[in-house]
């Protein structure tokens, strides 16, 4: 596996197809570190301005009636990169205990194969974090429209005006996140897919440890395997939650602004409450990777076709090469 072999030769001595199921993922969850770790810096600027913009919005939404901490969004965080250390360890500690080499040799193919790699990961955090600042900021315009509603009509107009103002200044920042992420997420997602479906077939068919075949006849051979479908599906899991979870907040704008009560004489507030509503309307909140695909419940559904589809294709082609060989 990615964690272990460094072998990117394909030899006759071992499974022709684990080799390749081998290959693939290491260069995947290669591919997805260096991207990261590129685009990473490429946009360090833009990246200082995204946290500058949302300290701004933080300072303008504090003079609101309501305001929510990040107390949760710390808590989220946390857990995050709390679940990442463990990670690390646990197959760092696994890694040192099986290797054959000498413990500098073990070090030095521990950071290139698996340190290095894990950044992608640490990306994956980062934008999470950004996204689940955004539905914090959604949450406080939307609480402050609740608030504001039961006020007089004569706080609507000035109120409907900072709320656009502030609701348009989070949409820019979200475009600017989604610019930044935008490649590396397309990398790990694709990163993410191979894992699961490679992992799959290394628990029917064996992988590659440390350069040797190993073939699944216990719970502890198909340990690693299991391990990486665990990680790369919570990944999967949360990321899709918490963009799904903003975009809910983002629609729920709309919807209270129906609820402001008005008069048939408020012509202009009756105006711009429509107009506020009709831009929402073709202004979506979307998260995606590079513009292949949305990153929403929908992904879910597609990678578990597409695992089906190709972990049966390795199956087979796995099985013709045993009985072309046989």
């Amino acid at each position: 596996m990615v964690y272990i072999t460094t072998n990117l030769r394909i030899t006759q001595k071992l499974s022709i197809v684990t080799q390749l199921a081998d290959l693939i993922f290491s260069a995947s969850a290669n591919a997805s570190g260096v991207a990261t770790v590129f685009f990473c810096l490429f946009y360090q600027n833009k990246l200082i301005e995204v946290i500058s913009k949302l300290h701004k919005l933080d300072n303008k939404l504090k003079h609101m009636l309501i305001w929510k901490s990040y107390k949760r969004t710390q808590i989220f965080i946390t857990c995050e990169l709390f679940f990442v250390i463990l990670l690390w360890i646990s197959f760092f500690l696994n890694f040192m205990l099986h290797c054959n080499n000498t413990t500098w040799r073990c070090l030095y193919r521990w950071i290139v194969l698996y340190t290095l790699s894990k950044m992608s990961q640490v990306m994956l955090i980062q934008f999470c974090a950004f996204v689940v600042v955004l539905k914090q900021k959604f949450c406080v315009v939307n609480q402050y429209i609740k608030q504001v509603c039961k006020l007089n009509n004569g706080h609507y107009k000035n109120f409907l005006s900072q709320v656009e103002i502030i609701h348009n200044e989070i949409l820019v920042t979200h475009n600017e996140i989604q610019t930044i992420f935008s490649v590396p997420l397309l990398m790990k997602i694709a990163s993410q897919f191979v894992g699961i479906f490679c992992s799959l077939y290394f628990c029917i068919f064996g992988y590659i440890y440390d350069d040797e075949m190993v073939v699944p006849q216990n719970f502890h051979d198909i340990f690693l395997p299991l391990l990486c479908i665990l990680t790369n599906t919570l990944e999967i899991l949360i990321t899709v939650t918490v963009c799904e979870l903003t975009i809910l907040e983002y629609k729920r704008t709309k919807k209270l602004l129906y609820r402001i009560p008005v008069t048939k004489t408020d012509s202009m507030l009756i105006r711009n409450i429509n107009l506020f509503s009709l831009q929402l309307a073709h202004q979506k909140l979307e998260f995606s990777a590079c513009g292949f695909f949305l990153i929403n419940g929908t992904l879910l559904h597609t990678i578990v076709g597409a695992v089906t589809v190709y972990l049966i294709m390795f199956i087979q082609f796995d099985i013709a090469t045993t009985t072309k060989g046989g």
